[in-house]
């Protein structure tokens, strides 16, 4: 791994520019500040070697982000597509500074996110996207393409054949009034904008009116143009300098509400809530309903309701569908009771809205009111205890059903009515336990 030390300040009192260094073969820069002084450090960069913008770099014992730097510690920054670097000094009191830098190619380690403006002007393949835009800073060396040229008119260019590039560096000097955009082709003829992403990691943009240095992702690209969109007078003199390095850069953006296509998948926003794109399977829901029959041994006669004491219910299963109008599959079902001499079949009929309850022992009625919220049956076999002497409960369960249900536009929840297949005599005041699982949309 490549790697060379420089002293940028020694024992330095008074302001000064300090050494420039040439950082065409490297990726990483790190300053180390040491001395006693009031005085500021300003991390800066050319890609022209004219113009010097200021760089941020992270201070490694704290993590914090900054292009200066105004106490003693170590300093590091990504210096990819960069030509030059410098740490300029502005003094105002102490005993003295040293800056000792260290260059090195290994791969960048940093993370930096870029806000960008909204904008619609911008294709990652076929999906369109705005509001934001990352930056991941990678080993950006071997610059062995370089192009420079000036706009003078509405729509003059400056190209560079830029096949086999990642990330080319540019920048913009001179006098000049008007708008400039970076595009790129892939062969087909079609310009798409690039953004402009600054050297101060402090934003990017889609176009700039005034001189600087910036970063361009070209990976995948054929051609690349710097044209004067926008013109009013002057001479605007570009430097573009390519690496033949893969690409560091990502793009990483909201997606705006709208109609956007993600493949074949139309969407209207991606936002906190229900949109999913391609998830497989589903969760689970298990959901139940308890209540006492009356306090009496009133026999039933075969397709009579089993309710509640005292007046007509329907058995509600709460919160089975995952929001409101979802779907699902009911899967399983289980019946039991705390009488454990229970033997009879049942039939559990299921709505998605609440039907017209029926009173304890009255005759089950089919209506044809109820159609449109009508979600089918569950039968359950004849209940079953275990051990006859201690087992305190019965039991029937039904593992062979896949009934789908949806339920009703604000709601989650579904309703039933219990119904005995067979005539017997109750025990007063049993309780039941309806229990039903479903997979869930």
């Amino acid at each position: 791994m490549q790697r060379n030390i420089f002293t940028m300040h020694s024992a330095a009192s008074a302001t000064a520019n300090g050494s420039e260094l040439d950082v065409e073969d490297y990726s990483i820069a790190a300053f180390q500040v040491t001395g006693t002084f009031a005085a500021t450090i300003t991390f800066e960069g050319t890609v022209d070697n004219t113009n010097w913008v200021a760089i941020e770099a992270i201070n490694i014992a704290t993590g914090a982000k900054a292009t200066t730097a105004t106490a003693a510690g170590i300093y590091r920054m990504g210096i990819g597509s960069l030509l030059k670097v410098r740490a300029r000094l502005t003094w105002t009191s102490g005993t003295s500074i040293t800056v000792t830098g260290i260059l090195t190619n290994a791969a960048d380690p940093m993370i930096q996110d870029i806000a960008l403006a909204a904008n619609s002007g911008v294709d990652i393949g076929d999906v369109d996207v705005a509001d934001r835009i990352g930056r991941l800073l990678g080993k950006m060396t071997n610059y062995d393409v370089l192009a420079n040229g000036s706009l003078t008119a509405l729509n003059s260019t400056v190209e560079l054949a830029c096949a086999g590039l990642g990330t080319v560096g540019l920048g913009v000097s001179g006098t000049w009034a008007g708008t400039i955009v970076a595009e790129i082709e892939v062969g087909n003829g079609v310009w798409d904008v690039v953004p402009l992403i600054e050297q101060t990691l402090a934003g990017a943009s889609l176009s700039t009116t005034a001189s600087g240095n910036w970063l361009l992702g070209v990976a995948g690209a054929l051609t690349l143009r710097i044209r004067m969109s926008l013109y009013t007078s002057g001479t605007a003199t570009v430097y573009l300098e390519g690496s033949s390095i893969a690409s560091g850069m990502f793009l990483s953006r909201s997606i705006p509400t709208g109609v956007n296509a993600i493949g074949t998948v139309g969407v209207t926003s991606i936002t906190a809530g229900e949109t999913h794109i391609g998830e497989v399977g589903g969760p689970h829901a298990v959901v139940s309903d308890t209540f006492a029959r009356p306090n009496d041994t009133t026999g039933y006669t075969a397709k009579d309701a089993v309710s509640n004491t005292g007046a007509a219910a329907n058995r509600t299963f709460t919160n089975i569908a995952r929001v409101n109008a979802g779907s699902g599959i009911i899967i399983k079902a289980r019946l039991m009771s705390d009488n454990k001499a229970l033997v009879g079949r049942y039939r559990l009929h299921l709505f998605n809205a609440a039907p017209t309850a029926i009173a304890d022992n009255s005759p089950y009625l089919l209506l044809y009111a109820n159609a449109a919220s009508r979600i089918g049956t569950i039968d359950f076999a004849a209940m079953a205890t275990e051990d006859p002497t201690n087992s305190t409960a019965s039991m029937s369960l039904n593992t062979s059903i896949r009934l789908a249900f949806t339920c009703a536009a604000a709601s989650r929840t579904l309703y039933g009515i219990l119904e005995t297949l067979d005539a017997y005599t109750p025990g007063a005041s049993t309780n039941y336990y309806l229990e039903l699982e479903a997979e869930v949309n």
